[in-house]
Formats: C-alpha cells, structure tokens, sequence
C-alpha cells in the first residue's frame, strides 16, 4: 500500500504531512512505493498537501527531496503549512467546477 493510503486512513482531515512523522527510515526502505517509484529517481524525503471536501479524501500534491537535500526542516514545514490554505482554495475551486 503506498504511504499516502496509511496516512489518509489514519489521518483524516491532515492537511500537511511530511513521511517521515509518519514511517521510520526503515519502512519508507522497505515499502514498494520506494522501490520503485521513489528510489530510482534518488528521492527519499516527502511533503504533501492532502485536499478534502467534506471530509472526503480528493487528492493530494507532493514535493519529494532527495537524501542530500534532507529532510524538511521546521522552517521549512512552517512555511509549506502557511502556503497550504492557497493550494487548498485552487483544489476547492476545482472541485467546485467539476461538480
């Protein structure tokens, strides 16, 4: 199951997670999402903005660094949270029209 189906089912509502408060180094290693769709690329770190409409699950948007990059840092994870309602506002709209 890739990481986002675990964080979706056990976080509902997040707005922004970061995998490595939710998977040890570890099982991000170990997982087939790494394997073979992050690894090959040399990514290792990811952010993402999880959108919901009504509590609903609708999609999400991910910005993935590689291990020299390292991990977010607080700075960082602050700045993707106050960038998150604008991203949100663009999804709703979407949402909205495709409704």
């Amino acid at each position: 199951e890739p990481p986002l189906v675990r964080i979706v089912r056990d976080c509902p509502g997040l707005e922004v997670a970061f995998l490595s408060d939710h998977f040890t180094e570890e099982e991000t290693k170990l997982s087939a999402c790494y394997r073979e769709f992050m690894k090959p690329d040399g990514w290792f770190y990811g952010a993402g903005f999880l959108f919901w409409d009504q509590g609903q699950f609708v999609g999400q948007f991910s910005c993935i660094r590689t291990p020299g990059q390292g991990d977010y840092l607080p700075a960082e994870r602050e700045i993707l949270r106050q960038l998150y309602p604008h991203f949100a506002a663009a999804v709703q709209r979407v949402v909205v029209l495709d409704r």
